[in-house]
């Protein structure tokens, strides 16, 4: 795997780019059939030669095939690891490590594994820093008590609020409050009305602030919600 951004002066496409490693015995075994070809090298002569009829003939590609060769070392991907089995490998591969403690609005569990700085897979003898985000306590917020404005109109606290720029906790909250027929629409990152500036947020909503709510018995209420996106770490020099 390799990271087409270089961070000092931010070139790159953060594009997710990878490279074929070929077997040593791949590329000997090449380099041979050239010199052979070229007539830089004579070729053993075959002194016996057998087949089958019942077996269906299959070419020799130079070069193809595996090798027992060593893998190169990859730095793994580190979804599912304990923060002490993430530690336990740095310390054993001689890598430095930080952790970052991600606020978070419930999306996660206290603790898991959001993103790991490098990628997995890169080659691991270029690996000197390891970064590793993980979520932080979440202290979920005490229930309102619902309100029925179904019943009377002209409430006060009966009027339908601006929900565009909240994040997805708060709407909950305002969800949880008014017992209406909700459907929640969420923007996905790849989705072109995707906005990076919204992202977490409630991006747009169906019904016009300071609505009452008593109006909306029958309706139903359409809320945009833009994806969270989560960026990969830049690296240090």
């Amino acid at each position: 795997y390799i990271y087409d951004y270089h961070p000092p002066t931010g070139h790159g496409t953060r594009g997710n780019l990878y490279n074929f490693v070929p077997y040593q015995g791949s590329i000997a075994d090449v380099v041979d059939e050239m010199h052979i070809n070229l007539g830089l090298k004579e070729r053993e002569a075959r002194e016996a030669f057998a087949f089958n009829v019942n077996e269906s003939y299959e070419e020799t590609i130079i070069g193809k095939g595996t090798y027992q060769e060593e893998r190169m070392a990859l730095l793994p991907s580190f979804v599912g690891y304990s923060r002490n089995e993430i530690e336990n490998y740095a310390r054993n591969n001689n890598i430095a490590y930080e952790f970052e403690v991600v606020e978070h609005q419930g999306e996660f569990q206290s603790g898991q594994f959001i993103s790991q700085y490098p990628h997995a897979n890169v080659d691991l003898s270029y690996v000197n820093k390891l970064k590793i985000r993980i979520a932080g306590e979440y202290q979920r917020p005490q229930e309102p008590q619902a309100v029925d404005c179904k019943e009377e109109p002209g409430l006060e606290e009966c009027q339908f609020p601006n929900l565009v720029g909240k994040s997805y906790a708060e709407f909950n909250t305002v969800k949880n409050k008014y017992q209406l027929n909700w459907q929640v629409n969420e923007i996905k990152v790849d989705d072109p009305n995707y906005n990076e500036e919204m992202a977490g947020k409630i991006s747009e909503q169906s019904v016009t602030p300071g609505t009452d709510i008593y109006e909306l018995n029958d309706q139903v209420v359409i809320v945009y919600f833009m994806e969270e996106q989560v960026l990969p770490e830049e690296q240090e020099e």
